[in-house]
């Protein structure tokens, strides 16, 4: 990066071709040695997408995702589908989870559930805050009895359009057990439990 342009090969052969781990060590090395940022050396060199690729190799998850929600909520309007894809990534990851919080409120001084409550509203404002606020589960482990209780729970919200209880319902329960809830909605119904879910949500 240093002369006349930026090498992008060299960063993209170099970086594609290690670990999650070994690139923050490769970020740390950098900043020991030459006493500058990676990430900041790379943004001022790198445009769009590009940058945006980069960013994700040399940050720390948690922090690339804090950054990408705050971005969302930034300016005019609120990117909905990006929030939704940075909590859906670490939907399974509850200490990346915890991870994107604590840099959410070190960087900008704001507490994330309270950013995401500002800018977006119910019912999809409920569900991202209860993926957000999803307990530690224990997905070895699935109780067939609460399953089927779940299962006629979830039968009569479908028919009552009950929206704000069906995102309570599948945003604490662990993935385990919503996969198992689908196999019997799809064993009692003979469809999928996500096709009814879209039919009363208007998301086709």
């Amino acid at each position: 990066m240093k002369g006349w342009g930026t090498d992008d090969d060299t960063l993209i052969d170099i970086l594609t071709h290690r670990s999650y781990n070994n690139r923050l060590k490769i970020a740390q090395l950098y900043e020991d040695t030459y006493g500058d940022s990676l990430w900041e050396d790379i943004k001022s060199e790198t445009s769009r997408d590009f940058k945006t690729v980069m960013k994700a190799l040399v940050l720390p998850e948690a922090r690339f995702l804090a950054e990408e929600m705050r971005n969302a909520m930034s300016g005019w309007g609120t990117n909905e589908d990006t929030l939704l894809l940075c909590l859906m990534l670490t939907i399974d990851d509850y200490e990346t989870v915890q991870g994107v919080k604590d840099y959410y409120q070190s960087i900008y001084n704001t507490d994330l559930e309270d950013a995401i409550k500002d800018e977006t509203s119910s019912p999809f404002e409920d569900f991202l805050v209860g993926v957000l606020n999803r307990p530690k589960f224990d997905e070895s482990k699935v109780d067939e009895t609460a399953v089927k209780t779940d299962l006629s729970k979830i039968k009569d919200y479908i028919d009552g359009e009950e929206i704000v209880n069906i995102v309570n319902l599948v945003t604490s329960k662990s993935l385990s057990h919503l996969a198992m809830l689908q196999e019997k909605y799809y064993q009692s119904e003979g469809s999928e439990l996500y096709q009814a879910l879209e039919d009363i949500t208007g998301h086709h």
